[in-house]
């Protein structure tokens, strides 16, 4: 089984339905073999409907800079949601460095 990043969650209070704020932050590796593309997947608790997902990419300096170009929130795998992202070097080339993405996730559990 693979490893993922640990996700923190709390739940809101003071709302009519309160949803639950979850965390993570995770290292980007290669996941598809082009030295260009960097990705990483979070798994977090089913949601009864789609969750609200917000991103960051950070860097040290000198690293390359990084697009996203998908975002995928699938219901489910596993018996979770698996949050997984991707992105590639904005002007080409292979990517130097290490990027973290950080996500927050907010939504109502099952």
């Amino acid at each position: 089984m693979a490893d993922f990043p640990p996700v923190q969650g709390d739940a809101m209070t003071g709302y009519v339905e309160n949803p639950t704020v979850y965390c993570a932050t995770g290292q980007m590796s290669e996941p598809t073999g082009s030295p260009h593309v960097r990705g990483v997947e979070f798994r977090l608790p089913r949601f009864r409907q789609a969750p609200v997902v917000s991103l960051q990419i950070t860097a040290p300096h000198g690293s390359s800079m990084l697009g996203i170009y998908a975002v995928k929130v699938n219901d489910n795998v596993s018996g979770q949601t698996q949050v997984a992202v991707e992105a590639q070097t904005i002007k080409g080339g292979p990517a130097h460095g290490e990027h973290f993405c950080s996500i927050v996730v907010t939504g109502f559990p099952l």
